[in-house]
Formats: C-alpha cells, sequence, structure tokens
C-alpha cells in the first residue's frame, strides 16, 4: 500500500512539472517583415512602437547616407524583442543588446569603432545585473561596477585613461565605504555622442 502511494505520488509530481514546464515563456518568433525607420507609419505610444495603427511585430531598419545598415532591432506587438544591433558606417559593429518583452536582458556588448571593446553589460528583466565593464579607446579598463537588481552592490572601482586606479569604494545595503572619488571627472567617452540606446 505505501508503495503504491509512492508510486501515485511520483507520476503525480512528473505529470505536474511536465504541465510547469510547458506554461513558461517560449521563444518568440518574429515576423521576418524589415521596415525602414524613417517612414511615416511609425508612431511611438505608452512605451509601445505603433506601425499603420497596430503595434509593430519585425524588425525596424535604419541606414548610414553611404547605404549600409545602421541599427536594427526586432519588435513584437510593438516591444522590442531579441536582438537589436547598431553599426558603424563602414560596416563594424557598434553595439550588440537583447530584448525581452521591451525589457533589457541577457549580456550588452559595445564597440569603438577601432573594433575595441567600449563596454560590457549584464541584464535580468531589465535591470542590471552582474559585473559592467567600461573601457577607453585604448583598450584599458575604466569602470567595473558591480550590480544586483539595478543597484550598486559590492566592489567598484575606476581608473584613469593611464590605468591609475582613482576610485575604489564597497557598496553595502546601498552605503558606500572607501575612495569615492575624483575630482574633475573625464567622461570616458570623451569627444564622442552620448549613447542613446
Amino acid at each position: 500500500m505505501k508503495q503504491a502511494f509512492k508510486l501515485f505520488c511520483l507520476v503525480g509530481l512528473a505529470i505536474l512539472c511536465t504541465n510547469c514546464q510547458s506554461d513558461q515563456a517560449q521563444d518568440i518568433k518574429i515576423p521576418n517583415e524589415k521596415v525602414e525607420a524613417g517612414l511615416s507609419g511609425f508612431k511611438q505610444k505608452n512605451g509601445t512602437l505603433w506601425y499603420d495603427g497596430k503595434p509593430f511585430s519585425g524588425y525596424r531598419f535604419s541606414k548610414h547616407p553611404n547605404g549600409k545598415i545602421a541599427t536594427i532591432t526586432g519588435y513584437w506587438q510593438g516591444k522590442k524583442e531579441g536582438e537589436a544591433k547598431a553599426f558603424y558606417a563602414t560596416g563594424k559593429p557598434r553595439y550588440q543588446k537583447f530584448y525581452h518583452q521591451g525589457k533589457r536582458t541577457k549580456t550588452h556588448y559595445g564597440w569603438y569603432s577601432t573594433g575595441k571593446k567600449r563596454f560590457i553589460r549584464q541584464y535580468n528583466k531589465g535591470l542590471m545585473v552582474g559585473v559592467e565593464q567600461l573601457y577607453y579607446r585604448n583598450g584599458r579598463l575604466a569602470v567595473q561596477r558591480h550590480f544586483e537588481n539595478g543597484k550598486e552592490q559590492g566592489p567598484q572601482k575606476e581608473w584613469s585613461e593611464k590605468g591609475k586606479l582613482v576610485s575604489n569604494y564597497v557598496v553595502k545595503k546601498g552605503r558606500r565605504y572607501g575612495v569615492l572619488g575624483r575630482k574633475n571627472c573625464v567622461s570616458v567617452y570623451k569627444n564622442e555622442k552620448p549613447n542613446q540606446n
């Protein structure tokens, strides 16, 4: 009797687990429709991208004056979905980002026009998590910060363009401890337009 009850419980648990897995989010298949961003049918309304009167599903792209692709971003029902990429006019990659239901997710990468790393960031459900790294054009690490649920947590460091440590602190429960800063702050991205994405 006890063995029959155990077997019944195991079978029930197996069925329950199978049903739970089928309810999890499945990969969204974005239609292969590609529409240029400059067309008049696009409208942004309440955080949703509309095209010809309905939430847009497909790929929105823009081009450089030389005809090469500048950006291409996937959308599903008006929200960014899947991969978003940008390129320099030379065709070299500028960034690679990922979205799910309009929120940033996974690891995002950025590059300078020279091909050197510009940034690496990680997101989960729209919030920055893990380690963020920003780089100078010369390839040296400029900033290394740790995040949990979108907030700084743990060791945070910043270096000068020559590699000298200029800021070194730890964040615990929202409070900062250590050498917090530098005077005469200089942007890591000097002489470049700020990234709008």
